[in-house]
């Protein structure tokens, strides 16, 4: 019987699974893939494995074994389905770094070298780090893109608000949460009221970036928005709205909005830590203490948010005043 395709059964298992002969192998395993496409993806990968003889080789799992474990233990198959059809035969000691940079050309011909890192480098090192394979691959250059400087000057902040507003008051109350508190925008909208304790002005983020939860602190203008909102349900998502309805706000945002990032949530993240910089005074130790940000590269992109003590010490310079020295007025200007 050739290899086939066997749905996944109610009450049993969700995934397809991959059964049958190929050459007199016989493969009964599941692809760990909840959709019809991709564990057809996997079962041809299967098929030429068998076909190149790399199945034989016990000892020497494929990427194909590899990444089905993966999503199976991490319940993702983000950016994978692509490079298992095209790695998925490879033994995992076989990858090399010029079968990476080639996968990545492939699949990206125009791609900046931060989305070829994104889809192709970092989940295939995430593969074979899963299975044990400690081999690092150097990232192309210029892979961390652009270090993102922007945020909102306050009277940004308050015309930003205003159109949320007017887009929708719940996307206005969730980006009110991040500007507040540098929530991300996944954390903001899975929020759960079970998690919020308005009388101790915090909240809880049991799932963040870093893998480790965190207790986030509630300005009172937060908390008060917050006490206008219907807490009383626990399972209830706060602010009532499902991931697509959030882009399809950010969309909206963009069109109203045309010089906003592609991200405009992110860029209310990027203020808080701008302004907790300028406005609270924090340094890069009181920065990392918040636990918003992982590692101290993270928080010293806001360092151009404030100048040093240091920096204001050439107020004391002994400058010529020169022929004719400006008003006050007029040595600033709007930015």
């Amino acid at each position: 019987m050739p290899l086939k395709l066997i749905p996944p059964k109610e009450g049993k298992t969700p995934y397809w699974y991959v059964r049958g002969t190929h050459h007199g192998v016989y493969v009964e395993r599941s692809s760990k893939a909840t959709d019809r496409a991709t564990a057809d993806r996997i079962r041809r990968a299967i098929k030429q494995d068998i076909e190149s003889g790399i199945i034989a080789h016990r000892g020497e799992p494929t990427f194909l074994d590899a990444a089905v474990l993966y999503m199976a233990h991490t319940g993702t198959e983000d950016g994978l389905q692509k490079i298992v059809e095209r790695l998925g035969h490879l033994p995992l000691t076989g990858i090399k770094q010029a079968d990476i940079d080639r996968l990545a050309i492939e699949l990206h011909p125009t791609g900046t070298a931060a989305t070829r890192n994104r889809w192709v480098y970092t989940p295939v090192s995430a593969v074979m780090k899963h299975a044990g394979i400690e081999t690092r691959f150097r990232r192309p250059k210029g892979w961390r893109g652009k270090t993102n400087v922007d945020w909102l000057r306050p009277e940004q902040a308050e015309q930003y608000m205003q159109t949320a507003m007017d887009v929708d008051p719940n996307f206005h109350d969730m980006a009110f949460l991040c500007l507040g508190t540098g929530c991300r925008r996944g954390e903001a909208q899975g929020l759960r009221c079970r998690d919020v304790w308005l009388s101790e002005a915090y909240i809880l983020l049991p799932d963040t970036k870093t893998g480790e939860p965190r207790a986030v602190h509630l300005p009172p203008a937060v908390v008060a928005m917050l006490a206008n909102r219907d807490l009383e349900n626990p399972d209830a998502l706060v602010f009532g709205m499902s991931m697509m309805t959030v882009k399809r706000r950010v969309k909206e945002m963009k069109r109203r909005i045309p010089s906003l990032p592609n991200n405009p949530l992110h860029l209310l993240r990027h203020s808080f830590g701008a302004w907790m910089r300028r406005y609270s005074g924090l340094d890069d130790e009181g920065m990392l203490r918040l636990g918003v940000w992982k590692d101290r590269q993270s928080v010293s992109r806001y360092s151009h948010a404030d100048v040093s003590a240091e920096a204001r010490k050439s107020d004391l310079l002994p400058m010529p005043r020169g022929a004719h020295p400006p008003k006050m007025g007029d040595a600033f200007r709007e930015l």
